[in-house]
């Protein structure tokens, strides 16, 4: 009898370890961040996204969940690039209010964004449908708008990873 209760002691302490290396191996081998970078913008993003379409001023990443994380860049004319945020941000806010006239605005927020500590503006809308995050910011002579859309049930729960995205965000 004790000799089976010790047996069945060493297999559990070993199946533990097996368990405990498994788990500890993955995390240290597979952090699952992915990073892209062009001539304009990096950032990072966990493998529940991928690639949708790429360009040297955008980026569109789509979850697993079908939500959407877009990254677009205006670089500004000369005459412009000297402009604060502030003064051409109506400008930016009407031609994404024309594109997405569904939108209802929720709420206004006047922040800092990314690790860089970038100067924006986030708009959270809703539609009957979806919630969409809208953040405005600018670097030199670019704009940035980064767009995080999701349905209802899934905004919430993506929201850690969409900070993530945006933290990592940096204009190059």
């Amino acid at each position: 009898m004790d000799k089976k209760k010790n047996l069945l002691a060493i297999i559990m302490i070993i199946i533990l370890t097996i368990l405990s290396i498994t788990i500890i191996f993955s995390m240290i081998i597979d952090k699952g961040v992915k990073n892209y970078k062009n001539d304009n913008f990096k950032l990072s993003y966990d493998k529940n996204w991928s690639i949708e379409s790429k360009g040297d001023t955008s980026l569109k990443l789509v979850h697993k969940s079908k939500s959407l994380f877009q990254v677009d860049i205006i670089v500004l004319d000369e005459k412009y690039k000297r402009s604060e945020l502030s003064t051409l941000i109506d400008d930016v806010l009407n031609e994404i209010e024309k594109d997405n006239p569904n939108y209802s605005l929720i709420n206004k927020t006047e922040t800092t964004i990314c690790k860089k500590g970038y100067d924006a503006y986030q708009y959270l809308y809703e539609t009957d449908k979806e919630q969409a995050m809208i953040s405005i910011g600018k670097s030199n002579d670019m704009i940035f708008i980064l767009t995080y859309v999701a349905d209802y049930s899934c905004f919430d729960i993506l929201l850690d990873s969409v900070k993530e995205i945006i933290w990592s965000f940096q204009i190059i």
